[in-house]
C-alpha cells in the first residue's frame, strides 16, 4: 500500500478496486490474495509492464518491459496525474494503464505497485539488490552523507 499512500500523498487520486474499474481478462490480476501474488508456477497474476525511458527501472535493466507480480486491488490513477506534479510514472500494465512504478520527481522515493521481494525472478533479485542500493547511495550523496553517518 505504500506506492497508493505515496501517490495519493502527492496529488493523484486513488482508484478502489481495480477489477471492477478495469475489464481484467485475468481474474488473478490485482488480486489481494498472497497466493495469487506469488504463484509463479501457474503464471496468475505476473504480467509484463512497459518501463518509461529513463526512469530507474528502465535504466537498471536496459529494456522497456519486465514481467511482475501484483497483489494489489488498488491503484493510483494514471489520468490524475498532471504535468506539473511532483510524481511521475515510470512503469505502466500496457493493456489498462495501471500505474506499476511512481518516481517523485525530486529524486527521494519511488513506488511499485508489484513486490520484488515476493517475485523470485531474475528480474527481481536486479530490484532488490540494483534499485534499491542505487537509491540509497543516491540519497547518501544528495544530502552529503557516508555511512556511517547515517548509521549513527
Amino acid at each position: 500500500r505504500g506506492h497508493q499512500l505515496l501517490g495519493v500523498s502527492q496529488g493523484a487520486k486513488l482508484i478502489q478496486d481495480i477489477p471492477t474499474r478495469f475489464n481484467l481478462d485475468n481474474p488473478a490480476l490485482h488480486s489481494p490474495s498472497s497466493e495469487h501474488a506469488n504463484d509463479r508456477a501457474r503464471q496468475s497474476s505476473y504480467h509484463q509492464i512497459a518501463l518509461e525511458k529513463d526512469s530507474l527501472l528502465e535504466r537498471t535493466f536496459k529494456k522497456s518491459t519486465i514481467e511482475v507480480n501484483s497483489r494489489h486491488h488498488q491503484s493510483i490513477d494514471f489520468s490524475s496525474i498532471k504535468n506539473d506534479s511532483s510524481i511521475k510514472i515510470t512503469a505502466v500494465e500496457s493493456n489498462n494503464n495501471i500505474v506499476e512504478a511512481i518516481e517523485l520527481k525530486n529524486g527521494r522515493g519511488f513506488g511499485f505497485q508489484f513486490h520484488p521481494e515476493d517475485m523470485q525472478t531474475s528480474e527481481s533479485r536486479e530490484i532488490l539488490s540494483k534499485v534499491f542500493s542505487k537509491k540509497a547511495r543516491s540519497f547518501l550523496k544528495l544530502h552529503k552523507l557516508n555511512c556511517a553517518k547515517v548509521f549513527l
